[in-house]
C-alpha cells in the first residue's frame, strides 16, 4: 500500500504575534495567544479568515456634481467605498477608464444603480442604460414627476465573463443638460453604482 504524505502539516500553529512562523506557506493557519487572533497566510501576508472569503464586489460613486450632463456620455465615477478584488487588478480605478467597473472573476453579479439629479424641470422621462462592454445590456425608463429633481434605484442580476465591464449612461426625454448629483460625505446625495458577486454558474 502506498502512503501519501500531506503536502502541508494539518492543524493550527500556536504562537504569539512576535513568534509567527518565519517561512509560512500559503494556507497556513496560526492562533496568536497574545492577541487572541486566528490568521491565515495568503501567500503574501497574514490575514483574518474572513478576508480570504470576501466575494468580489465594488461600490463607486460621484463625489461631486457632474454638471451640464445631457446624456451624451458615460458617467465617470470619482471614488470607491470598497473594492474587494486585488489592488493589483481592481474592479475600478481612477484614471482613463474611471467610467467602467471591470469583472475580474466570472460569474453572476447583482448590479445596483442609485441616481439623483437636479435641474430636471423639463425632463419628462429618464432612460437609464446599462452597458456590457460596448453594447447596451439593460434599459429602464423612469417618469420624472418632480419639477426640480429625479431620483431612484435600479437593480438587476446578470452573468458576466472575466474581462467584461459595466458602465452607465442616461438619456433624458425633453429638456437639455442637467446635474448628476454627487457628494463626498452625504450618501443620499451620491449617484452610485454597486456591483456584487453572487456566485459561479459552473
Amino acid at each position: 500500500m502506498t502512503v501519501i504524505t500531506p503536502a502541508v502539516t494539518p492543524g493550527t500553529f500556536i504562537c504569539t504575534s512576535s513568534t509567527r512562523p518565519a517561512s509560512p506557506f500559503a494556507g497556513q493557519q496560526i492562533y496568536e495567544t497574545d492577541t487572541s487572533k486566528s490568521l491565515i497566510y495568503n501567500g503574501t501576508a497574514w490575514v483574518a479568515p474572513q478576508a480570504q472569503t470576501a466575494p468580489p464586489m465594488c461600490s463607486v460613486y460621484r463625489s461631486s456634481d457632474l454638471t451640464g450632463y445631457a446624456g451624451s456620455s458615460l458617467v465617470t465615477w470619482q471614488a470607491a467605498d470598497y473594492d474587494t478584488e486585488s489592488p493589483l487588478n481592481p474592479m475600478w480605478a481612477a484614471g482613463g477608464n474611471a467610467n467602467k467597473v471591470y469583472i475580474r472573476t466570472a460569474g453572476v453579479y447583482s448590479v445596483s444603480l442609485r441616481y439623483y439629479f437636479t435641474a430636471a424641470a423639463t425632463i419628462s422621462l429618464l432612460e437609464t442604460d446599462f452597458f456590457i462592454n460596448a453594447g447596451v445590456s439593460g434599459v429602464t425608463n423612469t417618469p420624472v414627476h418632480n419639477a426640480t429633481q429625479a431620483y431612484g434605484l435600479t437593480t438587476y442580476t446578470q452573468k458576466y465573463a472575466q474581462g467584461d465591464y459595466i458602465a452607465v449612461g442616461f438619456a433624458p426625454t425633453g429638456g437639455s443638460a442637467f446635474v448628476v448629483k454627487g457628494s463626498a460625505t452625504d450618501n443620499f446625495q451620491q449617484t452610485r453604482l454597486t456591483v456584487a458577486f453572487l456566485g459561479k454558474t459552473a
